[in-house]
């Protein structure tokens, strides 16, 4: 391991000795309702800035603060820190992006309290922000031995923003140092992620700017601190310096480490995906376990092998195992689904699934894959609700048989009725004759609406536009799996059928419609 330090000159000395973040807030500690502190202001449409758990939209970590809007250019919403008493040198450092396209956000600081019209100095005003997250930062000392609040201000553009580690103050300062081991070591043709901040000792880790020198045969790309390795076409070991920056104290320091691609095996059988258990299953429902086997060497592969199976309650205590046998012939590259006997599970909780070959090959570290599941009570009866409606599922004690009629030879796309072209995402049909009167909640109804993502709205509402009017081919509700149900006003006589962002590609996927039987026996 080589190892280089090169420190550019500051005065440490001047710091403050008791820096320290006065908010520090990844919006981690609970989903819904804004942590303690942190308060917002609505415009009255009921969609108010909360926290949602969406690892795919948050900076780091699974939460994010978020704010939608369905009306551009009609709302005003607040995000509001908690106070904070400013000390020389503090800084306001945040990140934000878009949901998509692009959105703008104000911020300001009040002196006074939490009112709007309390912020009146505006700090910052970020334009297009797009859909990747920009990092924002303001230098408070104007501010220094004031108690302050930090407002952001969000007016929609297109539909929502998101705000993620929010913080106010400045690091402990620290010596920045990068230690890597010895080496990585991949198989040619596959890929290593590393997570570099265990490596990494700085003010603040997750915010060190990570780069590296040109290499001749390894590819090399990072997200943050996540550093992904991959060789398709060579084998062998290459050296690669990396070197970190702290944006805070502008130390740098630089190690090299040594990649070691190894070459693709004969014969390598890999468990390459646990199929099933699935993310979420369900207490006393059958699960049937499934493995993805793949051969990844250069030789077809034509024998038999046992493949093991093993669950783990919380706390590491097997609860069941069992042996099954692959025996097929899998080219270079192909794969098969190995499937076992199915279990239940009688309560609550957090498992985990364990899939290894019976037989060790060439490459063992491919040889096994683990998951996680949580089992959940499937809650298949309610009511009744204030108006005597009640709900039971086909999976209940005396619920109703299950019954599956296909409509998709003999039904009607409900995409393409009324219009001349195809709109498959984000998309209401046109009203749709239900051919009979349907009494739903003290109204009758004779025609329904039905959105691409998964939701029948049977009352008139302020989503669908007319075809051919501007907007009609993208008037659907995007994100309406983020609000509980019911109680969702914004979605009104409302039955939510898959309620889920889906989208329906022409020729492959659509919703259909049909009305069986003659009147009045429709």
């Amino acid at each position: 391991m080589k190892h280089i330090t090169s420190l550019i000159l500051v005065m440490l000395c001047a710091l403050p000795l008791f820096a320290q973040w006065h908010v520090d807030e990844g919006f981690e500690g609970g989903v819904g309702a804004l942590p303690a502190g942190w308060t917002y202001h609505d415009d009255g449409d009921g969609n108010v800035w909360c926290v949602i758990n969406r690892p795919d939209y948050s900076h780091a970590g699974n939460n994010v603060a978020f704010c939608e809007n369905f009306m551009p250019n009609q709302n005003a919403d607040w995000l509001i820190t908690p106070q904070v008493t400013v000390a020389a040198g503090d800084s306001l450092i945040f990140f934000a992006r878009s949901w998509y396209s692009t959105e703008n956000l104000k911020v300001y600081v009040s002196t006074t309290g939490t009112a709007i019209s309390n912020f009146s100095q505006q700090i910052l005003n970020l334009q297009n922000l797009g859909n990747s997250y920009q990092r924002a930062t303001y230098d408070l000392t104007a501010y220094a031995g004031q108690n302050i609040y930090i407002g952001f201000l969000w007016n929609c553009e297109n539909y929502g923003i998101l705000i993620d580690d929010v913080r106010i103050g400045q690091p402990v300062v620290t010596v920045t140092e990068l230690d890597l081991p010895d080496s990585f070591t991949f198989m040619q043709g596959q890929s290593l992620e590393v997570d570099f901040t265990q490596y990494i000792t700085a003010s603040d880790p997750a915010m060190v700017n990570l780069t590296w020198q040109p290499t001749d045969h390894v590819t090399v790309s990072a997200t943050g601190n996540l550093v992904t390795f991959s060789s398709p076409d060579w084998s062998g070991t290459e050296e690669v310096t990396f070197t970190i920056t702290d944006p805070y104290t502008g130390q740098t320091d630089s190690d090299t480490v040594s990649i070691e691609v190894t070459p693709i095996p004969l014969i390598d059988l890999e468990l390459a995906e646990v199929v099933v258990p699935r993310e979420f299953e369900f207490v006393n429902v059958d699960i049937m376990p499934k493995v993805r086997i793949k051969n990844s060497g250069q030789n077809s592969w034509d024998s038999q092998i046992g493949v093991w199976f093993a669950y783990y309650d919380e706390e590491g205590e097997e609860l069941g195992s069992e042996m099954a046998y692959y025996a097929g012939a899998l080219e270079p590259q192909e794969d098969d689904v190995v499937s076992f006997q199915s279990f239940t599970i009688g309560v609550e909780g957090n498992f985990t699934v364990s899939f290894w070959l019976a037989e060790e090959d060439a490459n063992p570290a491919n040889d096994s894959i683990s998951g996680q599941f949580v089992v959940y009570t499937r809650v298949n009866t309610g009511g009744p609700d204030t108006f005597g409606y009640r709900f039971i599922d086909s999976t209940a004690l005396s619920g109703p048989e299950f019954n599956w009629i296909d409509i998709s030879n003999t039904g009607t796309s409900s995409i393409m009725y009324g219009v001349d072209s195809w709109a498959g995402d984000d998309n209401f049909s046109e009203p749709i004759p239900l051919g009979f009167s349907f009494p739903f909640y003290g109204n009758n109804y004779t025609t329904a609406y039905v959105d691409v993502n998964g939701e029948i709205l049977l009352a008139e509402n302020t989503w669908y536009d007319q075809y051919p009017e501007s907007g009609w081919d993208t008037d659907g509700n995007i994100f309406n799996y983020v609000h509980p149900i019911p109680g969702y006003t914004a979605m009104p006589a409302l039955i939510a059928v898959y309620w889920d962002d889906l989208k329906a590609v022409q020729g492959t996927g659509d919703v259909y419609f049909q009305t069986f039987g003659e009147a009045p026996d429709r």
